[in-house]
């Protein structure tokens, strides 16, 4: 599955934003999920890029949803984003990633958020867990359960599809 969503528009008093959601889940069921900003001059102009990749504030920002979506669709949108997005990389092992979910970590630059995290999870006694994996050894995949995929089709229907 592979969509493109545009999502809504705000404004200031120089630009018009325009965002754009890419929705992909490729062939071995990883999700990928972007943002693209446009910003377009008051007063007209040229579209231009401003941000894009994981501009997840940029999804709150909308005041003015298109066609299909409203507030509470693009804040589902954005906690599956937060939670799904690169589902094969994961740092810890199931049981350490729910702990973290359950007790965030915030490490502010110039902490390191693996040392912090590593750490927490030690002193929970889950680093190593209970199968000797050390958090952040290697990748581990989390596969996306089937009602997040129907969740994610149905939410992005009016989007493009971009498969072909």
């Amino acid at each position: 599955m592979k969509k493109r969503c545009r999502i809504g528009t705000w404004k200031d008093e120089h630009y018009k934003y325009i965002l754009v959601v890419d929705v992909e889940i490729d062939k071995e069921g990883e999700l990928h999920i972007t943002g693209n900003t446009r910003l377009q001059p008051v007063g007209g102009g040229h579209l231009m890029e401003d941000s894009g990749g994981q501009n997840y504030e940029d999804l709150i920002a909308v005041t003015h949803y298109a066609e299909g979506w409203n507030e509470d669709k693009a804040l589902r949108l954005l906690a599956l984003w937060k939670r799904w997005h690169l589902n094969h990389l994961r740092a810890g092992s199931p049981v350490q990633e729910d702990w973290l979910r359950a007790n965030p970590v915030v490490a502010v630059y110039p902490e390191s958020h693996y040392k912090k995290a590593s750490e927490e999870l030690a002193r929970a006694g889950i680093n190593p867990d209970e199968d000797g994996y050390l958090y952040g050894h290697e990748w581990k995949r989390e596969e996306l359960p089937d009602k997040v995929v129907v969740e994610l089709c149905e939410l992005t229907f009016d989007g493009v599809d971009l498969d072909g």
